[in-house]
């Protein structure tokens, strides 16, 4: 929600923002968080845990007897998974295409920090 409304403020303004968005790595994956922050108001769930590798994680069970793995870990589910219909609107598209090339089945916390990377950027200039 956060990312959503620092994004809002600058478009209000830096007419340049939307295109130094697009053109940045980083900044593509925030109109994939604005479509999940949309869904995410109309009562949809666009998250899942995912338990990636079997084994022990550190601290709960004894490393001899099982081999170290990766707890589990949070990722944007598909967006055909989330079941969201969002209102018509010329930015829709853009909104969809980022969250399947840049959200879906990547973990939440990378994109997240990435999108708060760029609009860190975005802000100073």
């Amino acid at each position: 929600m956060w990312l959503i409304a620092l994004e809002d403020l600058i478009v209000s303004v830096d007419d340049r923002y939307r295109t130094k968005r697009n053109a940045d790595p980083d900044g593509a994956v925030l109109p994939g968080i604005r479509y999940a922050r949309n869904a995410v108001v109309h009562g949809e769930t666009v998250t899942a845990t995912v338990d990636e590798r079997p084994g022990a994680m550190l601290g709960v069970a004894p490393l001899a007897s099982f081999a170290l793995a990766e707890g589990p870990s949070n990722q944007w589910k598909d967006r055909p998974s989330i079941g969201f219909t969002p209102t018509p609107s010329p930015y829709v598209p853009q909104q969809e295409q980022s969250y399947d090339t840049q959200l879906a089945g990547q973990d939440v916390s990378p994109s997240l920090e990435r999108a708060l990377t760029f609009l860190r950027y975005a802000a100073a200039t």
